[in-house]
Order: C-alpha cells, then structure tokens, then sequence
C-alpha cells in the first residue's frame, strides 16, 4: 500500500473517531444530558464524518487500488494526492470552527472542494476503459 493511502486511511480513522465523539455528543445532548448548545454543531458533524472520515477514506482507498501506469511513476503525480489530502484535512478542521467564525467555514468549504478537484485531476488518467 502507498504511503498517501496509508496516511489518508489512518487519518479519516482519527476523523471517525471524532465525529463519532462529536455525534454521540449531540445525542446525549438533545436526551437531555450535557449542554444544550452542542445541538448547534450538525455542521461541525458533517465536516468530520463526510469529508474527514468518508471521503478521505476513498481518496486513500482509490489512489491504492485503481490501475497503475505500465511505466514509472507508475501511480502518477503523487504530488496532487498529497496536496489534496492536506487541502481536505485544514478544509475538514476549518469546518469544525464555522459555528463560531462562519468565515473560516467557507474557507474549509472551499478547501474541501479544492481537495477533491486535486484528485480528480490526479486520477483522471488513471481511469481506462475496457479495450474489448
């Protein structure tokens, strides 16, 4: 397995461990138990869970198993992928603050979009179609 796979796969862990820290919380919160003021933070959910945990995961998962090149490098520009894993985690943590600072919100937004078209543009060559 790659390094950037192992790297992407290991951190969205950490971002499922927090988001489900974070949904748990919620929970115990709308039950009743704890602060009521964390009910607020569905967005702060949605950007550890979607895009820490999920997508992270399967930008680890795609770099490693999708087809190689016949010659090296033989996964491509590697410099994309880890751009856009660096891109997706500061956009991911930066998402976690937009309850309190909605401008650093956007800016994690944006950097989870600039993430994935990274990738995008990575992987794209690396798609080949059946030949028969």
């Amino acid at each position: 397995m790659p390094r950037a796979s192992k790297w992407a796969i290991r951190l969205s862990l950490i971002h499922f461990a927090a988001g489900i820290l974070m949904g748990a919380t919620m929970l115990f919160a709308k039950a009743g138990v704890g602060s009521v003021g964390l009910l607020n933070h569905r967005l702060t959910h949605v950007h550890m869970m979607l895009f820490g945990w999920l997508v992270q995961f399967v930008i680890g998962v795609a770099f490693w198993i999708l087809p190689k090149f016949s010659e090296a490098p033989r996964r491509g520009n590697t410099t994309l992928v880890w751009a856009s894993l660096l891109a997706l985690n500061f956009g991911a943590l930066l998402g976690t603050v937009e309850p309190w600072v909605p401008t650093l919100g956007a800016a994690g937004w944006s950097l989870e979009i600039l993430a994935c078209v990274l990738f995008s543009v990575h992987l794209w060559p690396r798609i080949k179609g059946f030949d028969g």
